[in-house]
């Protein structure tokens, strides 16, 4: 018997859930519990790249221990933290996936979404001195 091929969502299935995504994100940095965001450089040649010894650039990442989600700001960084908001409310979901979920969050996110996300984002980021201060904390504690 030949293999069934799994079935690609329809576009009006992929709207419905990256208007249902788009809620969870927003509630998520609405009422996510001590979650931080920090810009960095992530380059491999800056200090953090080099600390997270990751092949290739990142654009962001996502430490569930300290609940902090670094964001390179030299990408979007909207996208960005969409895309860690999924990791961290998908904890176990594979990569492809969390990108085509990013995908749809972003074709269905209206104007004003778009601006709460981004006051909230505000609210939520961290200075550089804090960030060095949960990064030693993080550290210290894998010692």
């Amino acid at each position: 018997m030949p293999e069934r091929r799994a079935r690609r969502p329809t576009a009006a299935k992929r709207r419905e859930r990256g208007r249902r995504l788009a809620k969870r994100v927003l509630d998520f940095l609405r009422h996510g519990k001590d979650w931080r965001i920090f810009y960095c450089n992530l380059s491999q040649k800056s200090q953090v790249g080099r600390l997270l010894d990751y092949d290739g650039d990142l654009l962001g990442t996502v430490f569930f221990r300290p609940r902090i989600i670094l964001a390179d700001y030299r990408y979007d960084v909207l996208a960005t933290v969409v895309h860690e908001c999924l990791h961290a409310l998908h904890q176990y979901t594979r990569e492809l996936t969390i990108q085509a979920m990013e995908r749809d969050v972003m074709k269905t996110m209206t104007p004003d979404e778009a601006v709460e996300l981004h006051m909230l984002m505000a609210k939520r980021l961290g200075t550089a001195a804090e960030f060095q201060a949960r990064l030693t904390e993080m550290l210290n504690e894998a010692l």
